[in-house]
């Protein structure tokens, strides 16, 4: 019976070295898990900061792109009142003439 008790007890310790040995390597795989899950939350957060960064530029060249738009506006409306100036100009000098001819020539 000894001889029996001796092999009951090496093979529980070996059993509870294995569960240790489990517990070990369970314990190590959740670790690696766990380490994997923060790189993925990193990655994923990386990649939304990416993504927040290109939509912003697109708005920001899109805004240029309006920016430019009105400038040309702007300036085209410039344009046209300084001609529009010219031809008041013009219009007020022919009348002011024609009004100075009838006078002097009693017309």
């Amino acid at each position: 019976m000894n001889h029996l008790d001796t092999q009951l007890q090496k093979a529980q310790v070996k059993q509870a070295w294995e569960d240790v040995r489990k517990k070990r390597l369970e314990n190590d795989l959740t670790e690696q898990l766990n380490e994997i899950q923060i790189k993925k939350a990193e990655l994923d957060l990386a990649q939304h900061e990416q993504l927040q960064e290109i939509e912003r530029r697109k708005q920001l060249a899109e805004l240029a792109k309006l920016e430019q738009e009105a400038n040309h506006i702007l300036l085209a409306s410039k344009v046209g009142a300084s001609i529009l100036a010219v031809v008041s100009f013009i219009v007020v000098t022919i009348i002011t003439i024609y009004e100075k001819l009838k006078a002097v020539f009693g017309g």
